[in-house]
């Protein structure tokens, strides 16, 4: 309604103005400009007595009839038809009229055949039939050239195409004929599968460079029991191993050393023999002998062995007198000869395992830490029960000094009482 007759409006009220939040329509001053502000975008429309100023884009959904523009940059133009006529352009000095240029193929080709002996330069690449180019520097070509007369390199030549003798080839696939008079030095002929120069296949190379008949073709198994045979007293020495029947081999020397000697005689064993391990011996035949140390056999006495025994097994511990050092299972052991943990003991100095469900009662204990639930079901816990909490209320019985919540107050001052509920009577003496 009419805001004539309100008083005590803010101090930061503006007439001149109207706002919503961050955006607002603002008049400065008495006929003055009009600023509009948008989104905390000071004075992004500005309309002045002669027409307006727009900061930022101008977006027309319809038709936009301007006189003049001047930009200084048009920024990008999808499409301009400002006279109506789609044929026009636009020149430079800002008129419209029909394009006159109607340059095209042809022109160039008149172009290209009037050129005469000019220099074509370009940074492209001209491309299209060039069998009518001549005196091309080898040097300006780059690339396999699919036929040429002459090339400083060769990837591929069939050789087909290769006619007359080839003045200097460092390597060739196939030489049909080569005559020995031009190779020089000592020719590496490398692996050779099929030979047969002079067209017979029973001669052979001779390192002379001739082919001849091979006249040793002969030689066999026959040829070397003849010379077995006539060899008399010369000595054959191989590192391999002579395979056969060697009984009539003679002057064979005594061995120093048998993997296994079937029998041997006592009078020729010399020096102290190491028989090593023996499962079973009787060698007087009788199983009730010992052998003993002298080397005689005898029967065996009971004597009472000394020594280091320990690796005796399987001794019937009624048979062990005195006291053994260690043993798997004891009946009694001074506890001051135990160390480490027993498994079981009815009386230790200190247990290990923290949980002990037969101990059933203990002494007096200086302090009690529990961190579950304590469970008294007989007898009563006595002592300072200041840390106690949560207890039940129906629990308690007697007197209790101080209570946040009680029943029935004994004491008739109660200073810390500030309010009560209604009281059906109240006396004051």
């Amino acid at each position: 309604g009419d805001g004539a007759n309100l008083t005590n409006l803010p101090s930061g009220s503006n007439s001149a103005a109207i706002a919503n939040g961050t955006s607002n329509v603002n008049i400065p001053a008495v006929d003055g400009n009009i600023n509009t502000s948008v989104a905390g975008n000071a004075n992004i429309l500005i309309v002045t007595g002669t027409g307006a100023n727009v900061t930022g884009t101008f977006n027309a959904t319809g038709n936009a009839v301007v006189g003049n523009i001047s930009a200084t940059n048009l920024g990008n133009v999808s499409a301009v038809n400002l006279d109506g006529n789609v044929l026009n352009i636009l020149h430079g000095d800002g008129s419209w009229s029909a394009d006159a240029t109607s340059y095209g193929n042809s022109n160039v080709v008149t172009l290209m055949g009037a050129f005469g002996s000019n220099t074509i330069t370009t940074t492209g690449v001209i491309t299209g039939d060039g069998s009518g180019l001549s005196a091309i520097a080898g040097a300006n070509v780059t690339g396999s050239v699919p036929l040429a007369t002459l090339a400083g390199t060769a990837n591929a030549v069939a050789g087909a195409n290769v006619s007359g003798a080839v003045a200097l080839a460092t390597s060739a696939t196939s030489a049909n004929a080569v005559a020995y008079a031009n190779v020089s030095g000592t020719p590496t002929l490398g692996n050779i599968s099929t030979i047969n120069i002079d067209g017979n296949v029973s001669n052979v190379l001779r390192g002379d460079g001739t082919f001849a008949a091979d006249a040793d073709t002969a030689y066999g198994d026959s040829n070397v029991v003849t010379l077995m045979g006539a060899f008399g007293s010369n000595t054959i020495s191989t590192t391999g191993l002579i395979t056969g029947d060697g009984g009539g081999l003679s002057n064979v020397s005594l061995a120093t050393f048998a993997g296994t000697a079937n029998a041997v005689a006592y009078a020729n064993v010399s020096g102290t023999p190491t028989l090593g391990n023996i499962s079973t011996i009787n060698i007087d035949g009788s199983a009730a002998n010992v052998l003993y140390g002298n080397g005689v056999f005898a029967a065996a006495s009971s004597p009472a062995l000394t020594g280091d025994g320990y690796q005796l097994a399987n001794l019937t511990g009624a048979n062990v007198a005195g006291e053994v050092s260690f043993a798997a299972t004891a009946n009694a052991v001074a506890g001051a000869n135990v160390s480490g943990t027993v498994a079981l003991a009815t009386t230790s100095g200190t247990v290990s395992t923290a949980a002990q469900p037969n101990i059933t009662s203990t002494g007096t204990l200086t302090s009690l830490t529990v961190t579950g639930a304590l469970g008294v079901t007989t007898g009563i816990i006595t002592g300072d029960g200041g840390g106690i909490s949560n207890v039940v209320a129906a629990n308690i019985s007697g007197t209790v000094n101080t209570a946040v919540l009680a029943q029935e107050v004994i004491n008739s001052a109660q200073p810390n009482i500030g309010s009560v509920g209604t009281l059906s009577t109240l006396l004051v003496s």
